[in-house]
């Protein structure tokens, strides 16, 4: 019964942290206040949102053995080229993609000339997991969102 508890709070707490993730890009872009703050050409907004990502993934390969981390990675990769995909193929889509995070987003990756910055992290972490040991790849991550 404890481990059945022990994974019951486990899954909560990873759950949660997922929630916190998302929840946390739809607000990194409703704060367009912070784009270019100050006249300078560093979108705060931008990089609040990759801080707070890269840190949460910091968390979650702290929490989850190593096979989970690649296996839920490469998940996340697929269906953020699926979105990427979707885009390119209907308008609404793209519609509806840039007004929840167009703010956000380079011009060249809102006109669609490139895929968000977030597709190349996130595919050079899924390969630095099969590449580099756990603390270096935790290391490249903070180095990478900072």
């Amino acid at each position: 019964s404890s481990d059945v508890d022990r994974r019951l709070r486990f899954g909560l707490q990873l759950g949660v942290l997922c929630l916190a993730v998302i929840a946390f890009q739809y607000i990194a872009a409703y704060l367009s206040g912070l784009k270019f703050a100050g006249g300078t050409r560093l979108n705060l907004q931008r990089k609040l949102q990759h801080v707070g990502t890269g840190l949460a993934f910091v968390q979650i390969f702290n929490m989850l053995p190593m096979p989970t981390c690649k296996l839920a990675l490469g998940a996340g990769i697929v269906a953020f080229g699926l979105v990427q995909v979707a885009r390119k193929a209907s308008a609404d889509i793209n519609h509806q993609f840039l007004a929840l995070f167009g703010p956000m987003l380079k011009e060249e990756e809102r006109i669609g000339v490139r895929p968000p910055a977030a597709v190349h992290f996130l595919l050079g972490v899924f390969l630095c997991l099969f590449a580099f040991s756990r603390r270096l790849i935790l290391f490249c991550i903070l180095v990478a969102t900072l």
